[in-house]
């Protein structure tokens, strides 16, 4: 027997990774990996950004200024803004192209139509500007990446909606021996319950593996050998659990050898 820790060894240094990709949408591509660089299709933000509730100015010496409306989230309009004109924002509205600063309302006195503002604003003051985050056909995310739900809220952010991931490998759970049934059947004398799929199907579900296909073979040496032939070709990866130990009756270590596996490890 070899420890846990050199079988996993073993195992990642005679396995190659597989290259099939597939398109995913975003949301249902969490914990898959990138296999093509992403580039931005827009500027993020798409347009200069209030970062504060406050108010949109267009400088000028005075520390008061004339309050012309109001800019909310969302709104389309492009209000077109002198010197010493101000417009009440909130946080991520579109800051007019004629404003050039945006101070919080904590530094402001409201009065009728008139502001004041404490102390100095500086040009482009809590603005966030166009493609900050990221411009447009800049790299968004590289190749190889994980997608965590922060990558995949990202990728919403910038109106994407699939993307080319590398395909998880599809999984066969083999399950021998003529004493199983399924839970929830009949237990009928000398039979037991068949609970090791169900463990496995677990922590694979768990590693975000959901291409999986049961099998259940007999303790027949010819159907064994039928059924891992089968599962070998169809799947990337197979899983055996029982028949493999030296009894009579034990015919996995036997088909495995008929079928040319190689054994790296007991």
């Amino acid at each position: 027997m070899i420890s846990i820790a050199q079988a996993i060894s073993t195992v990642k240094a005679n396995t190659n990774a597989l290259m099939k990709t597939t398109i995913k949408t975003v949301e249902k591509a969490g914990g898959y990996i990138l296999s093509k660089d992403i580039k931005s299709p827009i500027n993020m933000p798409p347009f200069n950004q209030s970062a504060m509730d406050g108010y949109a100015l267009s400088l000028h010496e005075s520390n008061t200024y004339r309050l012309m409306g109001e800019i909310q989230a969302g709104d389309e309009h492009q209000p077109i803004l002198k010197p010493g004109e101000a417009y009440r924002i909130f946080t991520g509205a579109a800051v007019p192209k004629t404003a050039n600063a945006v101070v919080m309302q904590e530094k402001v006195t409201v009065e009728k139509l008139l502001i004041k503002i404490e102390g100095d604003v500086s040009i482009n003051q809590n603005i966030r500007p166009l493609g900050e985050q990221v411009k447009y056909d800049d790299l968004a995310l590289k190749k190889g990446t994980k997608l965590t739900p922060a990558a995949i809220g990202f990728l919403a952010s910038l109106g994407i909606t699939t993307v080319s991931v590398y395909k998880k490998p599809s999984i066969a759970i083999i399950t021998t021996g003529n004493e199983l049934v399924d839970p929830g059947t009949n237990l009928k004398y000398g039979k037991i319950y068949e609970s090791n799929s169900k463990m496995l199907l677990s922590a694979l579900y768990n590693l975000k593996f959901y291409d999986i296909n049961l099998y259940n073979v007999a303790d027949n040496y010819g159907r064994t050998v039928a059924q891992l032939k089968t599962a070998i070709n169809e799947n990337d990866l197979v899983i055996i659990t029982g028949g493999i130990s030296v009894g009579d009756y034990d015919f996995v270590g036997r088909a495995l050898t008929e079928l040319h596996v190689e054994e790296l490890f007991l």
